[in-house]
């Protein structure tokens, strides 16, 4: 079956005879041939690792992103899972697309103006501009522009 992305979907993972049920959204669809970092969305795996000649799946959970081979449409009564299910142990995180912070910074240093950061924010005092950022789907954009 071909998912879209979006789509919730359900698998397993067996470890050590444990069988573990996993949840998620699609983010993308991963070609046969193609390595699951030349999607798009930047290094989420060992370029060691090995490509499939079937249709993958990126599918993210609420604490990390997973490479799934073959995923289940999720029943609507399973719901749950999208939120209960046992935290991972791996850590792979979805990287950020942070190019609107970057291409402000960049104007910034071109123009000799400073600029202070956080995790949410980037203030060019000489601008009189504070530029807030929201995150979706691993992307960061402008959310809003408030004056100083």
């Amino acid at each position: 079956m071909i998912h879209n992305v979006g789509d919730k979907v359900y698998w397993t993972i067996q470890s050590r005879g444990v069988v573990t049920e996993r949840a998620g959204t699609v983010v993308t669809q991963i070609p046969s041939g193609i390595h699951p970092n030349n999607v798009g969305f930047g290094c989420i795996v060992s370029p060691a690792f090995q490509t499939r000649d079937f249709v993958t799946y990126l599918v993210r959970t609420p604490d990390q992103v997973f490479i799934v081979d073959h995923p289940i449409v999720l029943p609507v009564d399973r719901y749950d899972l999208l939120t209960t299910q046992k935290p991972s142990s791996a850590r792979r995180e979805m990287p950020i697309d942070r190019r609107d912070r970057e291409r402000i910074k960049e104007l910034a240093v071109l123009l000799g103006d400073d600029f202070m950061e956080n995790e949410d924010s980037l203030c060019v005092s000489n601008w009189g501009k504070r530029f807030c950022f929201l995150v979706e789907d691993s992307v960061e954009c402008v959310d809003r522009v408030k004056l100083l």
